[in-house]
């Protein structure tokens, strides 16, 4: 509901100081035109008497303000009817857009709030990765003893090999080496 903060009797004094100077001239609806026009009717009405005539004047007078004020009102409302209509669909407009900005923030604060949460759990992994990156060389170190395990155990089969083909061919030669080969397939 709309409240008035101002006191009409204060308001009424503000009107008739600043009145004179916001007069407009050529409107008939205006307040001070109908004054004027009153104030031509209370001296006709005393220069006239009690006459009948004078009666029919003052009457055809008032019909003709009367007229003529209907004739402002009836043009006032023809150029701002359309205004009127044009505005109720602003406001239906209006209603829709704000309704539709209202849903638009929902959305917005809804996929800010899923971002920050990727965020945070993208630096959480992003933490997790560098921990273990400056940390954790484990299958790196694993992998270099397989090779030095591999490694050793090659020469270690190749001396082997080196000595039971030493005692082959000093034990009967090649013919002693070629049974042993007979009794592996065999």
């Amino acid at each position: 509901m709309i409240s008035c903060k101002v006191d009409a009797v204060e308001w009424r004094q503000e009107l008739e100081r600043v009145g004179p100077r916001l007069r407009v001239k050529g409107f008939v609806g205006d307040w001070r035109s109908r004054l004027l026009h009153l104030g031509r009717y209370v001296g006709d009405v005393e220069g006239m008497g009690e006459g009948v005539k004078g009666l029919k004047v003052l009457q055809t007078k008032a019909r003709e303000d009367v007229d003529r004020v209907k004739r402002g009102e009836v043009i006032i409302n023809g150029a701002f009817g359309d205004l009127s209509e044009e505005r109720e669909v602003y406001r239906k407009a209006e209603g829709i857009a704000l309704g539709m900005r209202e849903k638009e923030e929902e959305e917005r604060d809804r996929l800010a709030l899923e971002l920050s949460d990727v965020v945070g759990k993208l630096e959480e992994v992003k933490d997790k990765i560098d921990v273990k990156s400056d940390t954790d060389t484990t299958p790196i170190v694993r992998m270099r003893e397989g090779l030095k395990f591999i490694k050793q155990e090659n020469k270690d089969l190749e001396i082997e090999i080196g000595v039971l083909y030493n005692v082959i061919t000093k034990l009967g030669g090649r013919r002693a080496y070629v049974n042993i080969e007979d009794s592996d397939d065999g």
